[in-house]
């Protein structure tokens, strides 16, 4: 039995529109791109000084959020910050969740967010 060859190019020719089609059907307009800034989105985290050695008894870090909020955001009523602190994570498929809850340590922030620790 030989393939035809009129069959072959009709069945490539619809294998390729449903690719095309299934292609396509993942763009929707509705898409709103990472760049626009909907809600409170916290964009890095800077630490001052940005490392320390451990050599220093008594040295202290101050880190800070950097967030971006869209114009006119107001934050919704009982929005609170939160720092913590846990050497040990589960990763971002969890949230980064504490692997051990017993070492999550709650941080204490300043008016202005930002907390200062001594990491050693």
């Amino acid at each position: 039995m030989r393939n035809d060859p009129t069959a072959l190019a009709s069945r490539l020719g619809a294998a390729a529109l449903a690719a095309a089609a299934l292609t396509l059907s993942g763009c929707a307009e509705e898409f709103t791109p990472g760049s626009v800034v909907e809600d409170l989105r916290v964009l890095a985290l800077v630490a001052e000084p940005p490392e320390l050695d451990g050599r220093v008894a008594g040295a202290t870090v101050r880190v800070a959020a950097v967030e971006a909020t869209p114009p006119g955001f107001v934050p919704e009523a009982g929005l609170v910050r939160a720092w913590s602190f846990c050497p040990f994570t589960l990763g971002a498929s969890t949230a980064y969740r504490c692997a051990v809850p017993q070492c999550e340590t709650a941080l204490t922030a300043a008016a202005d967010g930002a907390v200062t620790v001594d990491p050693v």
